[in-house]
């Protein structure tokens, strides 16, 4: 079964379908305007591979301090809608920040961007939770897997669009340094703009009026009852511990990545856009791919499988010499990618009741961020230890270990219906 847009007698799912679908356009064309280049951008700023690391560690930590009392917040708004697409206009106004880093003095410069990236991540946190949350009451479990599948391949043609011009932009147009960090101004006003649009359409969605809050069953119950309670629960605990294992995997490899192809292969803003665009390609076809399998094996089946196509990838990056062997990479790597993201919140949803959601979501987004804060870290770590080749097959024995955990919990779960059918 294709991607397609459902259509209900009240039109209200499909018309959500295409703002979703708009929604996501209008996200990745502002996050890609400035993100495959961050570091990059880093760099040319005077950024050292330990502070390329921290870019990928410090928004962790910081998130990590956020969420929960983020969450008690959430818990008391009466229009999730309204509150995340703040959340959400208040995080693109770091960006509009960034764009006056190049005046700062040359001795500051890479401090105060990765000081503006790790405080964007406070507003960004909180959004992940809500918004996350809000597509749990938005879609009905049927419609998620076509929906977030519809959302992310109708997002690649502007992906690729987006990354293709920057980075073509980048390597040929300036003639200087100085020409070139005024480019990456105009690109943090674009990502801002595209940022504010964001915010509008995140303001269209239909939601009815019974669901416009979140769920407060347990709105004023003290923080430390509601974290044990929701850790008792043994289904959701099991999932967030499997998805622990394996991001803890996918976020050592963060920097090390970029560290192989900036410093190792010497991959210029051009050759960063064609590596993103040849993995946007297959994760274009991947989506569709990946939202039929998960409709007709579920989210548990596919977990496994997408994990171990993605623990392959930092050990095909050690195994590739130069930029052009790079790219076979990408497109494998695009692949199983698209997997991973199109069946991760599904699962989520999945193992969370939908009452007290928001709380479930934020306890697991403490538990990923924890993993965020520390693995690119460990992953530096190994890289300084002995080289970035070591690094990068440390990296795909972790990925490989969060994968047995996440066929282990598909046997179980394949296990428990037997049981229940018998």
């Amino acid at each position: 079964m294709a991607l397609r847009f459902r259509k209900l007698s009240t039109g209200k799912i499909d018309y959500n379908m295409r703002i979703f679908a708009l929604y996501g356009i209008l996200y990745e064309t502002a996050l890609n305007f400035y993100k495959p280049f961050s570091v990059k951008f880093l760099e040319r700023i005077g950024g050292s591979e330990l502070e390329i690391a921290l870019i990928n560690a410090l928004p962790g930590l910081v998130t990590l301090i956020a969420i929960l009392p983020g969450a008690l917040w959430l818990r008391r708004s009466e229009d999730t809608q309204l509150t995340t697409a703040r959340l959400i206009l208040f995080g693109r106004w770091f960006l509009f920040a960034m764009a006056f880093i190049p005046f700062l003095p040359p001795q500051y410069r890479a401090f105060g961007f990765l000081a503006l990236f790790t405080l964007m991540c406070i507003p960004d946190a909180i959004y992940q939770t809500s918004y996350q949350s809000f597509i749990g009451v938005l879609f009905e479990p049927r419609a998620r897997a076509n929906a977030i599948g519809m959302r992310n391949k109708l997002t690649v043609p502007a992906l690729t669009a987006v990354t293709l011009l920057s980075g073509n932009i980048l390597t040929l147009v300036p003639k200087t340094d100085e020409q070139r960090l005024f480019i990456y101004q105009i690109f943090f006003g674009l990502a801002f703009f595209f940022g504010v649009m964001e915010y509008k359409a995140f303001k269209k969605f239909k939601v009815a009026k019974k669901d416009a809050g979140f769920a407060r069953s347990s709105g004023r119950e003290p923080l430390k009852p509601q974290v044990i309670k929701i850790l008792s629960n043994k289904q959701f605990r099991f999932f967030a511990l499997c998805s622990l294992g394996f991001h803890f995997g996918w976020h050592m490899g963060w920097p090390l990545f970029n560290i192989y192809m900036i410093k190792t292969l010497g991959a210029n803003e051009l050759w960063l856009a064609v590596i993103s665009v040849a993995s946007a390609i297959t994760m274009f076809f991947g989506y569709s791919f990946w939202s039929r399998q998960i409709e007709k094996r579920g989210n548990s089946f596919v977990l496994p499988i997408c994990t171990f196509g993605m623990a392959l990838t930092p050990l095909m990056y050690a195994w590739s010499p130069n930029l052009y062997i790079l790219l076979p990479t990408a497109l494998i790597s695009g692949f199983f990618t698209a997997g991973t993201l199109s069946v991760t919140l599904g699962a989520l949803l999945e193992a969370t009741p939908q009452d007290n959601r928001v709380m479930y979501i934020a306890v697991y987004n403490v538990l990923i961020n924890l993993s965020l804060a520390t693995a690119p870290m460990l992953g530096h770590y190994f890289f300084e230890l002995k080289g970035i080749v070591f690094a990068l097959y440390m990296t795909g024995l972790f990925r490989f270990l969060g994968t047995l955990l996440f066929f282990y919990r598909d046997r179980r779960i394949a296990k428990e219906k037997l049981g229940v059918c018998g």
